[in-house]
């Protein structure tokens, strides 16, 4: 959990044990070496997982995911440490993927989940509003489609929707602070993911399509990116850098292929990119960049390269770095 700027970093969460049989403790550490410093500490069990921290960091939300999802939340103090109660959701859901806190007594939770039908189960978004203060939860209600991405805006959520399932149009949704929702589809842009005929055979995959979304909050705009050409497995991710300039960046993966007795898949970076949207043109900041970290108006770029083997003897594939 990041501490603000001039001051002393916030409580960190610390995880101890082995994969699988983990617990979590809220500590202080060390801004240089990162080890916990000595003194109080708050356990928090298996809720380590996943966490959303109000700006002014008074209060903070923890939950558990996967199999340590219990369907609740924990309502912590960050800067003293201590546990102040927990929420019961209505519905059992995997750890929010998105949050905004409008204020104090309201937080805005998006996080996958399913819509149970007697045909075939629905992949659903699920969002909720919760009130840390009075420990409860405002209301919930569940999107049918699948959760891409997401961006904050000061009174609540743009979420980023792609179909229930298969590859389709994606949409997107605006979630306020009293867990109102209004919906534009993007008919432009596909999104989803897509299941093989038989996942059983050698070179078996799934096709995938994920744009990126970048959210501007002060001029209440969002940017949608997505690859033009039909590539299998295209991923993009978009970051607002604020002055008019959208970045965007992400991979491409291949369709495997079966070559004698090895299943050969290449991923290649996108390259990183640079938008204005106030003429639309763009600058490739790094060709060979699949990654990259906006933080304080600046931009690390890394990448990463696999290829098949670089030789007949060996079924390791080749691997480039860059940074």
């Amino acid at each position: 959990m990041p501490g603000r700027h001039g001051r002393r970093p916030g409580p960190r969460v610390v995880w101890h044990g082995r994969e699988g049989a983990e617990t979590a403790e809220l500590a202080w550490l060390h801004p240089l070496t990162l080890r916990p410093r000595p003194g109080r500490r708050l356990a928090l069990g298996d809720h380590g997982v996943g966490w959303s921290v109000a700006p002014d960091q008074s209060l903070a939300l923890l939950a558990g995911g996967g199999d340590s999802n219990d369907g609740r939340l924990l309502v912590v103090d960050p800067r003293r440490l201590r546990r102040l109660g927990s929420i019961w959701l209505r519905e059992f859901w995997e750890w929010p993927f998105a949050s905004s806190w409008v204020g104090r007594s309201r937080v805005v939770l998006a996080g996958s989940g399913l819509i149970e039908r007697p045909e075939k189960d629905l992949s659903a978004v699920v969002v909720t509003v919760v009130d840390p203060l009075g420990r409860r939860v405002r209301s919930q209600r569940a999107l049918t489609g699948q959760l891409l991405a997401s961006g904050r805006l000061p009174d609540g959520l743009v979420l980023l929707l792609g179909p229930p399932d298969g590859i389709a149009p994606a949409r997107l949704v605006v979630v306020d602070g009293r867990g109102r929702v209004r919906s534009a589809p993007l008919p432009g842009i596909v999104a989803g993911f897509q299941e093989p005929d038989d996942w059983n055979s050698p070179a078996s995959s799934g096709r995938r399509a994920e744009p990126g979304l970048a959210v501007d909050p002060a001029g209440r705009r969002a940017f949608v990116a997505a690859e033009a050409k039909a590539v299998h497995g295209p991923v993009r991710l978009a970051a607002w850098l604020g002055g008019g300039l959208l970045a965007v960046w992400g991979h491409d993966d291949s369709r495997p292929e079966v070559r004698g007795s090895t299943v050969e898949q290449s991923r290649r970076p996108a390259g990183l990119q640079v938008i204005d949207t106030r003429s639309w043109t763009a600058t490739t900041i790094d060709p060979h960049a699949s990654g990259a970290v906006a933080a304080r108006g600046r931009l690390l770029s890394f990448g990463r390269l696999v290829g098949p083997p670089a030789t007949p003897d060996t079924q390791t594939p080749t691997a480039r770095g860059t940074a």
